[in-house]
């Protein structure tokens, strides 16, 4: 058990007094000149390139269709600055030529099983794109001995078991918590909670590597003063070893679905569920585990190509649908190698060194910190949270407020491996209701409609019991408040209209045990009494909110919708809320420092206990 024990620790380098365009530290070392694109860029990218309106001009269209020189005004687009516009076209056609490959393949696939008569179309619903790829420099795969290889092409191996018998996906979203409200707010630390911080003093001495792509610093001169920067020291056990797997054939859909989709994997396949101490996940398809997953994995072989290790663990369920995911060993990685990297002398062989690739083994520790993230932050990225209590009041805006948060991420310097952890302050939606904010002068009138399309809502009332006991299932299962959750789609005419065919419909009634739908039509507002009662009043002149879809609309009264909280405002504010944001976002050093150091760090799990604090470990 000892050899696979794991430890990351930090030690305290202390805070930064104000966190620059470019790291001082790690980025210039390696010859680079500008920061690369941001992971939440990234992950905005991937989650909207494929939706409308095009998050790149704003029109009906989706990004992966948008042509021409039409003015950015989408909602990612429009906010890009500098060098981002360049490394955001760049990743877009990275994941539009991804896209057409796999529509490509799916229209050949298509066109091979059909008859030569049969006309072909292109799948409407398409697998999504993460911004994660699989890694290229990982050490060569040992395949794993004592199994069988069982070919699972055009066979079920499960098939012995029925879809009631799996683990449902919607259960496992379920049971996710679910804050409706804000938390009471939390004061930022003070300036009188900080340590004292350590000091870095890098040695030289020359080194025999000839194949470096940049200069090599000879030496260093003597230091007349120290500087603070927001690094911390990131140590492990000697030899080390992350093992990657890749949970495969996740269906389509959000981040939201996907964190379901691997959560419920998670419970489902035995050899993780009592491993869930021992390995991370990025909750899209990656898992990072600090000892071996694979060796005790009783569940049939995949027939793959020799140069993959697959296996057919037991499917589940999305409804009465049954979902089979695989799961795939990519191999192992040694952190020596990237200690070996940052600290050449470290290694007589060095020669080979300045060729090593970190960035995968970077992105697998981050993944290892985000493991320790606690329940008092959100993230709202694979490298940036927010505490749900600091929250702050933004100008005299009733629709806005401001939150403290972080970004993190490992950085490969000179001689350590350092977290990096910022600093960050953002404007999220407060959680008011429909009415209240589209009664707010936040916005100009004409933009607060679409400024709360696609925002997730609550229901605040709870539905009235029923005296038949099946019905009051049914009634205890609406009241669950995930299945309470829904997304703004967009808004009808005024809820009161008796004259509006739109919100009316016909009901379903069970009789007799057979469900049967009534002959007369029921108004939104009848509806609505009936199931929630006299005591929540609406006003029947706003209009109706339609929380379903376009096909089949789901209407509620505005003052029935509240908005989640710890939703991001990812647009320009507002001129009259600029000045206010400027005096909450701008602090002085020390007071950014201490909340890196007492708060930022928290956040991370890191407790400061003699200097070091155990990120990771295994008993």
């Amino acid at each position: 058990m000892k050899e696979h024990q794991q430890h990351l620790k930090t030690s305290e380098s202390s805070a930064h007094t104000y966190t620059p365009p470019i790291p001082t530290f790690g980025y210039i070392a390696f010859g680079h000149t500008s920061m690369p694109l941001s992971q939440e860029i990234k992950d905005e990218i991937d989650e909207g390139f494929l939706t409308k309106p095009c998050i790149k001009c704003g029109l009906d269209h989706r990004a992966y269709n948008h042509k021409g020189t039409v003015p950015l005004h989408g909602e990612v687009w429009r906010n890009l600055k500098g060098t981002d516009v360049a490394g955001a076209e760049a990743h877009l056609a990275t994941l539009k030529t991804a896209h057409t490959k796999k529509l490509l393949a799916a229209q050949k696939a298509g066109s091979s099983s059909a008859q030569v008569s049969t006309p072909q179309t292109v799948p409407q619903t398409v697998p999504q794109i993460v911004p994660q790829t699989v890694p290229t420099n990982i050490e060569p795969i040992i395949v794993p001995t004592g199994f069988s290889v069982i070919d699972t092409a055009g066979t079920d191996p499960h098939a012995s078991l029925t879809t009631p018998q799996l683990l449902v996906i919607q259960d496992q979203a379920k049971s996710e918590p679910a804050d409706t409200v804000l938390r009471q707010a939390n004061n930022a630390p003070t300036v009188d909670q900080v340590a004292t911080g350590h000091v870095h003093e890098p040695t030289t001495e020359k080194l025999s590597i000839v194949s470096a792509k940049f200069p090599l610093r000879k030496q260093f001169a003597k230091p007349t003063s120290h500087v603070l920067t927001n690094y911390f020291e990131v140590s492990w056990n000697n030899d080390t070893k992350f093992f990657v797997y890749e949970i495969t054939d996740i269906p389509a859909g959000n981040k939201r679905k996907t964190k379901a989709v691997v959560k419920t994997a998670i419970q489902a396949w035995d050899f993780l569920r009592i491993n869930q101490t021992h390995f991370a996940t990025d909750y899209l398809k990656f898992i990072v585990a600090w000892t071996d997953l694979h060796t005790g994995i009783q569940c049939p072989r995949k027939s793959t190509p020799a140069e993959e290790v697959m296996w057919t663990p037991t499917p589940i369920a999305d409804g009465d649908r049954r979902v089979q995911l695989y799961f795939k060993y990519h191999g192992e990685m040694n952190l020596n190698r990237l200690q070996d990297y940052v600290n050449p002398r470290s290694k007589p062989d060095d020669s080979a060194l300045p060729d090593f690739n970190f960035n995968p083994l970077v992105a697998y520790l981050n993944t290892v910190i985000a493991k320790n993230l606690t329940d008092e932050v959100f993230q709202t990225s694979s490298h940036k949270f927010f505490f749900k209590d600091s929250h702050e009041v933004l100008g005299k805006s009733k629709s806005l407020c401001v939150m403290r948060g972080y970004d993190y991420t490992i950085s490969p310097a000179m001689e350590k491996v350092l977290l990096n952890v910022n600093a960050a302050t953002s404007a999220f939606y407060r959680p008011i209701t429909v009415a209240e904010f589209l009664k707010d002068n936040t916005f100009h009138q004409n933009e607060r409609e679409r400024r709360i399309k696609r925002l997730r809502v609550y229901i605040i009332p709870e539905r009235l019991a029923v005296t038949d006991p099946e019905e009051q299932i049914r009634v205890d299962n609406l009241n669950r408040p995930q299945n309470r959750i829904k997304t703004v789609k967009a808004f009808g005419g005024d809820i009161g209209n008796r004259s509006d065919d739109a919100l009316k419909f016909r009901k379903w009634f069970n009789n007799g045990g057979q469900l049967q739908q009534a002959n007369e039509d029921t108004h939104v507002v009848d509806h609505m009494k009936s199931v929630f009662g006299h005591a929540h009043r609406f006003d029947e002149n706003l209009e109706a909110v339609n929380v379903g879809s376009d096909d089949e609309p789901v209407w509620y009264p505005q003052e029935f919708l509240r908005i989640l909280p710890y939703q991001l405002y990812n647009n320009l504010l507002p001129d009259t809320l600029i000045d206010s944001m400027l005096r909450l976002a701008c602090q002085t050093p020390d007071h950014v420092r201490a909340r890196i150091e007492a708060e930022g760090l928290k956040g991370l799990g890191i407790i400061q206990k003699d200097g070091a604090q155990k990120f990771v470990s295994k008993s």
